[in-house]
C-alpha cells in the first residue's frame, strides 16, 4: 500500500456556506494570509467572533510610531465597538487577547509586556466609528 502525500491545501476542500467562504476570504485579505491560514485561525476561536477581531483591528488600529495601546485599553474599546451590532454570542478577554495575538502577528505588530500589562508598540486606537454591516474587512 502506498502512501498518499498529504496536500498541504486540504482545507480549501471544505464545503463551506457562500457566507462562511466570504468571511473567510475576508480574513485571508486583511491578514495577508492564505485562505487556509484563515481556516485554521477561525477553527480556534469560531469564525464569526475571529472575524469581527479582524474586523476591528482594521477599523480601529491605525500605526502610530512611538504610540502603544494597552490590552486593557483594546479590551474596553472592542466591547463598545462590538456592543451595538447586539449579537447574542459573547467574546471574553481571554478570548480577544488569543485572537488579538494572533492578529497581531500576521499585522506584525510588535508586543511588549510590562509588569502584568501586554501592550500592542507603534500603534494607536482610531477615532470611534461603527463601520457598516457590510463594509466587513
Amino acid at each position: 500500500m502506498s502512501k498518499r502525500k498529504r496536500d498541504p491545501n486540504i482545507w480549501e476542500y471544505v464545503d463551506f456556506s457562500p457566507i462562511q467562504h466570504d468571511i473567510l476570504k475576508r480574513i485571508a485579505k486583511a491578514l495577508s494570509i492564505t485562505f487556509s491560514g484563515a481556516v485554521e485561525y477561525s477553527l480556534d476561536g469560531g469564525l464569526v467572533p475571529f472575524y469581527c477581531v479582524v474586523v476591528f483591528f482594521k477599523h480601529r488600529i491605525e500605526a502610530s510610531p512611538g504610540s502603544r495601546v494597552s490590552h486593557e485599553d483594546l479590551w474596553s474599546a472592542f466591547q463598545a465597538w462590538f456592543h451595538p451590532y447586539g449579537l447574542k454570542w459573547q467574546i471574553n478577554a481571554y478570548e480577544f487577547a488569543a485572537m488579538g495575538h494572533e492578529i497581531c502577528y500576521y499585522k506584525k505588530i510588535a508586543l511588549r509586556v510590562r509588569g502584568n500589562q501586554v501592550y500592542c508598540l507603534d500603534v494607536r486606537l482610531k477615532q470611534a466609528s461603527i463601520p457598516s454591516k457590510k463594509e466587513g474587512a
